[in-house]
């Protein structure tokens, strides 16, 4: 069962990095640009990149990728069922519901 969840947290890290490095490959301007929005020095940039799966947490690939503007929804599912129960981001909640924060 770890193993499973081990591959699967990795697969999720490498899902949200494969978003953030498609954002940068968008992003016209210089490399320094790239860092202002992302909140980043170069190296920060660099190590994000080429070793963000190994090296990163899921939290923080997260992070990173709302500031890329991006949003996410983490889906719970029980093992043997279809159904699944959606969590949401609370900055996408409150888009959701019209509340927005200052």
């Amino acid at each position: 069962m770890a193993g499973t969840r081990s591959k699967v947290a990795r697969a999720a890290r490498e899902a949200v990095l494969r978003r953030i490095v498609a954002w940068i490959d968008t992003q016209s301007g210089p490399q320094q640009a790239v860092c202002e929005s992302l909140q980043m020095r170069a190296s920060q940039l660099h190590t994000l990149v080429n070793e963000g799966a190994e090296r990163c947490s899921l939290e923080y690939l997260l992070d990173v990728w709302e500031r890329c503007g991006g949003t996410y929804t983490l889906v719970l599912s029980p093992g043997a069922t279809d159904s699944a129960t959606p969590v949401h981001n609370p900055a996408t909640r409150r888009a959701e519901t019209g509340r927005h924060s200052s």
